[in-house]
């Protein structure tokens, strides 16, 4: 991931959760008309994009590269029970 690229953005359709290899992610949120709200910082061996999971479909919050760095992505269809 380069500095600055946005990884997911709220409204996004859910499609699988994220891990941090190396580098720092912004988890923020919309808050009122131009302003944002950040959430937290995940850096390396850290989990994001998890509590949608269980939500309605869609990312309630964004999340954006600080660093340039690494992440793992796992889809939906592989943490699927069976």
């Amino acid at each position: 991931m380069k500095k600055g690229e946005v990884i997911f953005k709220e409204g996004d359709p859910v499609k699988g959760i994220f891990f941090v290899n190396t580098g720092i992610v912004k988890v923020h949120k919309r808050w009122g008309a131009d302003k944002e709200l950040i959430l937290r910082f995940a850096s390396e061996g850290l989990v994001f994009g998890h509590r949608a999971l269980g939500g309605n479909g869609v990312y309630t919050i964004s999340a954006t590269a600080l660093q340039a760095g690494t992440i793992s992505y796992v889809d939906m269809e592989f943490l699927k029970l069976r």
